[in-house]
């Protein structure tokens, strides 16, 4: 399994919070989506921006129905 990264703090508050969607960037290698789900709906969408080269960017639609 990959090491994590990033702030213990800022993990816990996003898993309080379960925002639809927390986008972040820095670590190349770890480029790509993430879904954590609760039960069967997702709850966070994670989306590591970082790019190595223009043909692997992260490119999606995220519909969000209001509360």
């Amino acid at each position: 399994s990959p090491a994590r990264l990033g702030g213990r703090m800022l993990a816990a508050y996003i898993d309080k919070i379960s925002p639809p969607l927390h986008m972040f960037g820095h670590v190349h290698m770890g480029n790509g989506i993430l879904r954590k789900k609760k039960g069967d709906v997702t709850a966070t969408v994670f989306s590591n921006a970082a790019m190595e080269d223009k043909e692997n960017c992260n490119c999606f639609t995220m519909i969000v129905p209001p509360k």
